[in-house]
């Protein structure tokens, strides 16, 4: 099962992980690279054309120079480079030497084009640095603070510092300029009424700036400069993949033991221990798996049951012509036989024979549609002009019996989709079944309402109990009835009738029937 589980995981997890690393293949940073580029070429592409035509009306040894001053009328960092620092990378290489923007998604974000055909290329740093973010964040804020104090006498500056104190969510204090150990650059900036920052030792910075008395400054303690910290998005993203993994696993566990179990019960059932079934709820995922097993099995089950009730019933029927024929033999070298008594015996013999050759044919044809249904022997058939030249070789064969046929007027020109060879071997069962029984009259007919097919076939013979109708389909079952016995056969005729049904998705019905005696249905869908 953790295998399983594991290799689920992998094919949640590792995509994600791959879609959220921040690594130039990822999809996401591909994406991200191009909207940043466009976007940034959409605002400065103007910007650049207008440097690269400032740059063409001086010297180009003043070029450099003139940038670094032109920086400081930018908002963003402004610098010109040689061509040749980015051959490293052959790709920006190029698309530089084509005349191309190049964008680099990295920190800090550059935008990077060739002045012209020269060896140079201006750089804008379109990314904000952390210095920047820290003065626009914060100088509002301190500039307030700095002018509340700028309004108060000396003296009340502990009041207000106190007052201040409970309105800010970072600490307030007074310090001597002199105490702060601190660049000469940054004292100079201090000096000049500009803030400064530190770091301290919690990682976050200290605030600085100059009291109205320029011998003070004020003091802003810890100030969060991010509101997230990347450990604290490393433990959402951890939390988020271990409550996924325990749902997962959650899933999986039931999942993996129901397939257990179905596993347990297939190989059972596969060593021979065919009375196996699957037990597992129907709100299991594999529920409809489990029914499919289950009906399967039964089939199997059944099919083996069939088989082996096919066996013993083709060897009882083999015995009988078996012994008839070493009867004869023994008879016909017996001495003592006479010639007539020799001849009946060759009949005998003749007629055992016929009897072994109708078995096999007959069990032949009950395999083959025991099978599965093969349909390229299926086509449209006009199966009244069918079932009509049927009726009439039996008429022909039997001109002792009256049999009428009716075929609904609707039928007589329809094409039904039918195994031909099938249809008409399950009509000449049932019409010779009826002929073996019926005194004077068997009567055929051939109708359909919206959904079925229906072929009856009745007779005005003895008919046949209704606490016998199920076995009569049964192979090799012949009914414990004299007259039913006298005829020629091994029950094998209803039993292929109903496989041929089966065949069709129909089935075959036994009733009693007004002429007195059976009367067979065969009936099947419409809409194969």
């Amino acid at each position: 099962m953790f295998k399983a589980f594991l290799g689920l995981w992998a094919v949640v997890f590792l995509p994600l992980f791959f879609l959220l690393f921040p690594s130039s293949y990822s999809p996401i940073t591909i994406l991200n690279e191009y909207t940043e580029k466009n976007r940034y070429v959409g605002i400065y592409e103007g910007t650049f054309y207008l440097i690269a035509n400032r740059l063409d009306t001086i010297d180009e040894n003043l070029w450099k120079d003139d940038v670094q001053s032109l920086s400081k009328e930018f908002g963003y960092g402004l610098s010109l480079k040689r061509l040749s620092d980015w051959q490293s990378d052959i790709t920006q290489y190029q698309s530089l030497n084509n005349g191309e923007f190049v964008f680099i998604n990295d920190e800090p974000e550059l935008l990077i084009k060739r002045v012209d055909q020269t060896q140079w290329v201006i750089v804008m740093d379109v990314d904000s640095s952390q210095e920047e973010n820290i003065y626009r964040g914060s100088k509002g804020s301190l500039y307030l603070l700095q002018q509340e104090f700028k309004l108060k006498d000396k003296d009340s500056w502990s009041d207000k510092l106190v007052e201040l104190n409970t309105r800010f969510a970072f600490k307030l204090s007074i310090l001597p300029k002199s105490s702060l150990t601190i660049e000469q650059k940054l004292v100079n900036k201090l000096s000049n009424y500009e803030m400064i920052w530190l770091p301290n030792q919690n990682e976050r910075l200290d605030f600085y700036f100059l009291l109205p008395d320029s011998t003070h400054v004020i003091k802003a303690e810890e100030i969060h400069v991010s509101g997230i910290s990347p450990i604290f998005i490393i433990v959402i993203l951890l939390v988020f993949v271990l409550i996924i993994s325990i749902a997962m696993f959650l899933w999986v566990s039931p999942l993996w033991k129901d397939l257990s179990k179905l596993n347990i019960i297939a190989t059972k059932f596969g060593d021979g221990a065919l009375d196996e079934r699957a037990l597992i709820t129907k709100n299991s995922t594999v529920s409809q798996l489990t029914s499919s097993f289950n009906k399967m099995a039964n089939k199997i089950e059944q099919l083996f049951s069939n088989q082996k009730e096919l066996t013993r019933a083709i060897a009882h029927d083999l015995r009988t012509p078996l012994y008839r024929l070493r009867f004869a033999f023994e008879m016909i070298k017996s001495d003592d036989a006479t010639q007539n008594e020799k001849t009946n015996y060759f009949d005998a013999i003749d007629k055992s024979i016929d009897d072994l050759d109708q078995l096999i044919n007959q069990t032949l044809v009950l395999s083959r549609y025991n099978n599965t249904v093969d349909l390229t022997s299926f086509e449209n058939q006009i199966f009244a002009k069918i079932l009509q030249e049927e009726v009439d070789y039996f008429k022909l064969e039997s001109p002792s019996f009256i049999v009428d046929l009716n075929i609904s007027d609707s039928l007589i020109n329809r094409e039904i989709f039918v195994d031909k060879r099938a249809m008409i071997r399950a009509i000449n069962n049932l019409t010779s079944n009826a002929k073996r029984f019926a005194t004077k009259k068997i009567s055929i007919n051939f109708y359909a309402n919206l959904t079925y097919y229906f072929l009856s076939i009745e007779d005005d013979g003895p008919g046949i109990p209704a606490s016998k109708w199920e076995n009569v389909f049964a192979p090799f079952s012949q009914l414990n009835n004299e007259q039913r016995e006298s005829g020629m056969g091994h029950g094998l005729g209803l039993a292929i009738v109903k496989q041929i049904m089966k065949w069709h998705e129909g089935e075959v019905k036994l009733s009693d029937s007004a002429l007195g005696g059976a009367k067979f249905v065969m009936l099947w869908p419409i809409s194969q």
